[in-house]
């Protein structure tokens, strides 16, 4: 049994990043890809989601919203305080 103490300490990270489909696709474009390069880039399997993703069809994970964030916007993830 693990004491509380050596659980990490995850109330740092909030996800306040979204993407609509529509800025989800301006930061592909953004980032000079195409749908099938980008898929194989977050390693999601084809273009296709990519483009359900742009179409508004299926939600896009959190993940892949802060990996477009931090390679289109040059916002990376929050990190924790370390004062």
């Amino acid at each position: 049994m693990y004491a509380s103490s050596t659980v990490a300490n995850t109330d740092w990270f909030t996800l306040d990043k979204t993407l609509t489909p529509s800025e989800f696709r301006e930061a592909r474009q953004k980032l000079g890809l195409s749908q099938e390069q980008l898929s194989q880039l977050l390693q999601v399997g084809s273009g296709r989601t990519v483009r359900r993703w742009e179409a508004g069809e299926r939600d896009i994970p959190g993940p892949v919203v802060v990996l477009m964030h931090w390679l289109a916007f040059n916002q990376p993830p929050s990190s924790p305080d370390t004062n």
